[in-house]
């Protein structure tokens, strides 16, 4: 019994579309008179981020298997679908296909017959991907995706936590390539192995995260990645040098990503946490435009309204500040000088103005405190802010030990009636 020849084209690309191609790309395909299958070469983790296929199938029950084997665990995404129809045969009718995938060592179904699903593979274990024609069409060709996951099998680190690695022991190839920022050039081309990480949720913490290469010679790249496949949020190289990576809130997962040009090297990686001075925010930004609920030009409440003392100590402006806070954003317009006063109090607090903490990327107590008024008793406390456009401040409502008192907030400045 002859087998039927299986015409193929592997493209190994990136996470874009790839086009079909001219239908003349197949050569004729030999028919047997019974159903047959074929097994296709094993696709290992070089076939990811994607394999694009074509092939025939001559007819209805015929298939052909593809096994699939990744060194670590990985998910990946399958697709088939039949070839055509053309822009100058639109009358063409395709055939149509379904995708099964077995796992042989158990004998288990592990994704049922369709044209579309998603399979979650345990390292070293072989999966069995068939593809059956269900109904012959004008053309016996089938177009078929396997898209990998850019994640790998990441490593977990928590708050304090400090590791000495190396990425050319357990380091794997998922991505060469990161669609950087456009201050790194664009495409940062990193073809070594790299480690994945994953920041262990802390909340109610933001996070910085500081690598040094120990390599020599040679350097470590630390990637933030985006959601997709060779997204790039942010990077920074370290040839022996700290470099830190604000992470923001810890409130969910996040990853990151070390990399090299070869074949990798040692590293230093720390994470680091502070408390999140903004927890449980609510209500408006103090703003001169009175645009509700988001913005408004007065707020009254309590500085025990979030139930939060996290801090006595606020940036090097104040200390011994330990009675509950509140935290507020003042949003400005214009650019200029905008004041900010807080009123109406019958107890001892205090009011200051904090930068984004450019080491945590968030409201950190230990962040840049420009303004700061701290006057004894009930009297008024003003501040004046010098803001840039749009420039954005954490105002934090603190006091002396056992202060509670309710507040009135107000903003007065460029853009304010």
């Amino acid at each position: 019994m002859r087998q039927a020849v299986l015409a193929l084209v592997l493209v190994l690309s990136g996470c874009g579309d790839d086009d079909d191609g001219p239908a003349d790309a197949m050569p004729d395909t030999a028919v047997d008179a019974a159903p047959t299958s074929a097994i296709l070469d094993l696709i290992h983790d070089e076939a990811c981020p994607k394999t694009h296929l074509l092939g025939e199938i001559a007819r209805p029950g015929d298939r052909v298997v593809l096994p699939v084997q990744f060194g670590s665990d990985r998910s990946f995404d399958l697709t088939v679908r039949g070839f055509g129809p053309f822009p100058k045969q639109p009358n063409l009718k395709p055939s149509s296909f379904t995708i099964t995938v077995l796992r042989p060592s158990s004998g288990e179904v592990v994704m049922a017959p369709a044209a579309v699903g998603r399979v979650a593979a345990l390292a070293g274990e072989i999966y069995d991907i068939v593809i059956t024609m269900v109904e012959r069409g004008d053309t016996p060709t089938y177009i078929f995706d396997l898209t990998c996951d850019c994640v790998g099998t990441t490593r977990p680190i928590q708050c304090g936590e400090q590791l000495s690695l190396d990425t050319s022991l357990g380091g794997a190839r998922w991505n060469d390539s990161y669609n950087c920022p456009v201050g790194l050039g664009g495409a940062l081309v990193l073809r070594g192995p790299e480690h994945q990480f994953s920041v262990t949720p802390a909340a109610g913490k933001l996070g910085r995260l500081t690598v040094m290469s120990t390599r020599s010679p040679g350097s470590i790249w630390v990637i933030d990645p985006g959601q997709s496949c060779g997204e790039c949020n942010s990077a920074a190289e370290s040839t022996g040098a700290k470099v830190p990576l604000a992470l923001g809130d810890l409130d969910f997962p996040r990853r990151f990503t070390i990399d090299s040009f070869d074949n990798g090297g040692t590293y230093h990686v720390r994470l680091d946490c502070v408390d999140d001075c903004w927890q449980n925010p609510s209500g408006p930004m103090l703003a001169c435009i009175n645009a509700a609920p988001a913005y408004a030009r007065e707020i009254r409440g309590r500085n025990d309204e979030r139930g939060t003392a996290i801090t006595a100590d606020w940036g090097g402006c104040a200390t011994g500040l330990s009675s509950q806070e509140t935290v507020k954003v003042f949003q400005a317009g214009p650019a200029g000088l905008y004041t900010v006063r807080l009123t109406d109090l019958t107890a001892d607090l205090d009011l200051l103005a904090l930068q984004r903490d450019p080491q945590y990327g968030g409201c950190s107590p230990t962040g840049p405190c420009p303004e700061s008024s701290l006057n004894l008793g009930t009297a008024d406390e003003v501040i004046t802010i010098n803001a840039a456009v749009n420039e954005q401040r954490f105002l934090a409502i603190d006091g002396k030990p056992g202060a509670l008192s309710p507040y009135r907030l107000l903003v007065s400045g460029p853009g304010c009636p």
